[in-house]
């Protein structure tokens, strides 16, 4: 027998101050409660009670507003299943964009995920979840869904090969949180075929334009050479540059700890006249580090302020073009081939996985390592 309504609401009360829901919070759920009531036959809610008070409260009310009905009901459906009855309804909470976004990041920091990826996955998840909106719930998004949302991103948006591939990437990461996250349990993604891009490699800076931005470098400060000479040496990714800590370097070895991308780590190794540079520079702002918590080595958080000074430093050695910081990883690797050292040594030094063009891999000691990497310093003395 189902207890007087008075009695209930008392205890749903209680309940939810328990759970430190705010007092506003309290008045709007128990109203929502109090307005169920009626609906109630017995000890037994199915899903026809939940439709019939939903169709009828959310009527002519705005999706935000509607969202919020939904929460409060879900949470006197939860209290009511406590207190024995049988509730025959999904009783997931509805979740805000924002906060599943919020969640999908956590996500992607505890696979070890860093840079582009981190800031990128989810701003394309939230252009799909825009997309979505009124068309199809996330739990019966399907492989035709998929194909639809890639062609509206070519047919509309102009997205091209390399941005699908980005997109398809982004959301089959998404759709494996949503499924540990019970709300889908498929992802289409995975179901069609990631599109590929036209691979072209950035034309390499020469050694001389390298030389010219290491004398810019230096003139412009002790950091700024420091890290255009790490760069050059190590051929590090911007964001394992922007993440190197003094715990990871060893100046006297002239090696460097890399923590590359998906967590996979790697020892680079580089030369004395870089050793000399960060050393340098590490005396120089030794009271700043002192001062503070910070172990970033080259004291910078973002891509932007890294990309910025990389331009900086080329337009003063008068080279006209782009000049990134992947440019710099890219003629690292190019001169270190000139210079004779093998692919295999090359892969290793640049944490690659696999060589595209032979998919072979052959782990390299560390000695044989160190003697390809001399061959381009012998070459270039400077």
């Amino acid at each position: 027998m189902m207890p007087p309504p008075r009695e209930l609401l008392s205890d749903y009360r209680k309940w939810l101050e328990y759970k430190h829901r705010t007092p506003p919070t309290i008045k709007f759920y128990i109203r929502i409660a109090e307005q169920f009531l009626p609906y109630i036959k017995g000890k037994k809610i199915d899903e026809e009670d939940v439709k019939s008070f939903l169709e009828e409260r959310t009527k002519g009310l705005r999706e935000r507003s509607r969202r919020n009905v939904k929460t409060a009901l879900n949470q006197f459906l939860k209290f009511l299943k406590k207190r024995g009855y049988e509730v025959k309804v999904p009783l997931r909470e509805p979740i805000h964009q924002n906060e599943l976004l919020k969640k999908f990041i956590a996500y992607l920091k505890a696979r070890g995920c860093t840079g582009k990826t981190l800031s990128n996955y989810p701003l394309l998840a939230r252009v799909f979840l825009r997309w979505l909106k009124g068309k199809k719930v996330l739990r019966d998004f399907d492989k035709s869904d998929a194909m639809r949302f890639l062609m509206y991103l070519t047919s509309e948006r102009g997205v091209g090969p390399g941005g699908l591939e980005n997109y398809v990437d982004a959301l089959r990461n998404f759709f494996d949180f949503l499924a540990i996250m019970k709300i889908t349990s498929r992802n289409p993604f995975r179901e069609i075929k990631r599109p590929r891009r036209a691979r072209s490699l950035p034309n390499p800076l020469s050694i001389e334009e390298m030389k010219k931005m290491l004398e810019e470098a230096r003139r412009l400060g002790l950091r700024e050479y420091a890290l255009m000479r790490f760069m050059y040496a190590t051929g590090v990714r911007a964001s394992e540059l922007l993440e190197l800590r003094w715990a990871d370097l060893d100046l006297r070895s002239r090696t460097a700890l890399i923590r590359g991308k998906g967590g996979k780590n790697r020892i680079v190794i580089f030369d004395e006249e870089t050793s000399l540079a960060i050393s340098k520079y590490r005396a120089l702002v030794k009271k700043v580090l002192m001062a503070s918590s910070q172990d970033r080595v080259f004291l910078m958080k973002s891509y932007m302020t890294l990309s910025k000074m990389i331009k900086k430093i080329a337009k003063l050695a008068g080279i006209k073009r782009n000049v990134t910081p992947h440019l710099i990883r890219h003629s690292f690797a190019t001169h270190l081939l000139e210079a004779g050292a093998d692919l295999r040594v090359i892969q290793e030094l640049l944490g690659h996985t696999t060589l595209r063009s032979t998919q072979i891999y052959t782990h390299v000691s560390r000695k044989h390592l160190k003697t390809e990497y001399k061959k381009l310093w012998e070459m270039l003395k400077f």
